[in-house]
């Protein structure tokens, strides 16, 4: 069959929609909508909205993705909600303390966390993130850069409502770290000795001043810790964690057993807290002045906003001769006994007590209100 004759149009004929498209006529159109006397203010709100919410939308979208990216410690975790962790394992480090291994949501995630912090540990009814059970602070033992992974300590034998639901966890269930604190905040050759009086259940306090120590071969700060542990039999991280550092920095770190039921043959100290037993072990009164609580915050606020090369003393060789801190964390009354305890707000930061509520032993040791920083 024969192609057919190409015809070529008039030069005077025209698309029959020509002149007619509606994008030429939309503007006024729209225009028309946004002015009409009826319905013109719904369609003004309407079109704000949703610009508003894109952009919003939008924003937030790529500071999630960002946030993704840093560890878990430096994320903003109250507005990103809680991280989803598995229980993978758990296992016991002595006879009361239970290790929950937690696995991170990528394999890449680490906590990054400064000595000493805190992280806020939920338990969710059916995995859902807006009912909880109960929430507790935890330290961490594992760490900072462990990656896809991370370790909290807890004591099994406090059966109360919340603890013991962290303490009948299960392999596979899901678990949630929310807000990061930082207790006390440590930097390496700032002091030239730190005495840290623990109890059983903080062990990971000292855990983590250990491992912030062991990790920076040119700090040249002191480490003691005096452990109590009501028996001295099969006391958690002894061998398995307490002994390695000790080993590794026989200059830099000691540790000290205290008992208060001793077994028979222990010829360590046991018995009540008196000033003959801490002066035996921990380190004297400062002799330099003591920065009141006030002081170090105004001096935080400066230090994150002038440059480190403005600011004097960021980066110290050695520790100043002298300034020495006292770390206290134990239960309620031993450290009423000992120099009075702290407060918080919405159980999230730390307040110590002020200077005319400060009393019990460690006073008439002579240590200053300032020096002596309280766990809650």
């Amino acid at each position: 069959m024969p192609p057919k004759p190409f015809r070529a149009k008039p030069v005077g004929e025209r698309h029959p929609f020509y002149g007619t498209f509606w994008l030429s006529q939309a503007p006024e159109a729209v225009l028309g909508l946004f002015e009409n006397i009826h319905y013109g203010f719904v369609a003004r709100s309407v079109v704000a909205v949703g610009i508003t919410s894109s952009v919003v939308y939008g924003g937030y979208s790529v500071w999630y993705r960002y946030q993704q990216t840093l560890p878990l410690a430096k994320r903003w975790n109250r507005l990103l909600g809680g991280t989803p962790c598995v229980v993978i394992d758990k296992y016991y480090d002595g006879e009361d303390i239970q290790i929950l291994r937690l696995k991170l949501p990528n394999s890449h995630d680490y906590a990054g966390y400064d000595p000493v912090s805190a992280v806020q540990l939920r338990l969710g009814d059916t995995g859902t993130k807006l009912f909880f059970r109960g929430k507790r602070w935890f330290n961490p033992v594992s760490p900072p850069d462990a990656r896809g992974y991370i370790e909290l300590a807890i004591r099994d034998h406090l059966a109360g409502i919340f603890y013991g639901d962290f303490a009948r966890t299960r392999v596979g269930d899901v678990v949630y770290l929310h807000a990061w604190m930082k207790e006390f905040r440590y930097e390496p050759n700032t002091y030239e000795s730190i005495s840290l009086i623990a109890g059983a259940g903080s062990a990971s306090v000292a855990l983590q001043m250990m491992a912030a120590i062991d990790s920076n071969p040119k700090d040249k700060t002191q480490l003691r810790v005096m452990y109590f542990h009501p028996m001295l039999t099969n006391i958690p991280f002894q061998k398995s964690r307490f002994r390695q550092y000790v080993l590794r920095n026989p200059d830099r770190i000691k540790v000290q057993h205290h008992a208060f039921r001793p077994s028979k043959g222990w010829e360590g100290s046991y018995g009540s807290l008196t000033a003959e037993i801490l002066k035996a072990f921990i380190a004297p009164p400062s002799t330099v002045r003591v920065p009141t609580w006030t002081e170090e915050f105004f001096k935080r606020c400066i230090a994150a906003v002038v440059p480190e090369s403005w600011s004097e003393g960021t980066t110290r060789d050695a520790p100043i001769p002298g300034n020495r801190r006292v770390l206290v964390s134990i239960n309620r009354w031993t450290m009423d006994m000992l120099c009075g305890h702290s407060f918080n707000i919405e159980n999230r930061y730390y307040i110590q007590p002020p200077r005319y509520r400060y009393s019990g032993i460690m006073q008439g040791m002579g240590y200053n209100n300032y020096e002596i920083y309280r766990f809650a």
